[in-house]
């Protein structure tokens, strides 16, 4: 985990290089998880939906990086 966490470190430095469609998504989740935290639903499941849109976060990043150095 802590190596994801260093590589989404990197992707936050880079983060006007993502993509608007993936910036859209991500404000999205933001919402939703203030939502389940509001309505205090379970823990485990605000942990594994918070993992989620970390790790959406970091493919997303991943797969445009590879297409640009096409």
């Amino acid at each position: 985990i802590h190596s994801t966490w260093e590589r989404l470190a990197t992707v936050r430095k880079q983060g006007t290089t993502m993509k608007l469609s993936r910036m859209k998504l991500s404000i999205i989740e933001h919402y939703q998880l203030i939502e389940m935290l509001e309505k205090r639903e379970d823990p485990n499941k605000i942990e594994t939906f918070t993992r989620d849109h970390k790790m959406n976060t970091l493919k997303a990043f991943l797969e445009d990086k590879s297409k640009n150095q096409i």
